[in-house]
């Protein structure tokens, strides 16, 4: 992942789970994908 990607998924990853309770493997999937769609 390229270091700008990483921070967007960082960024959405804080804004669906601010407390980490969601699965991690499946919101970085979502993630991932927000992030390719934002490039």
């Amino acid at each position: 992942m390229a270091p700008e990607e990483r921070k967007a998924v960082a960024a959405i990853k804080a804004a669906f789970d601010p407390l980490g309770i969601m699965n991690p493997g499946c919101l970085m999937h979502v993630a991932q994908k927000c992030a390719a769609v934002l490039r």
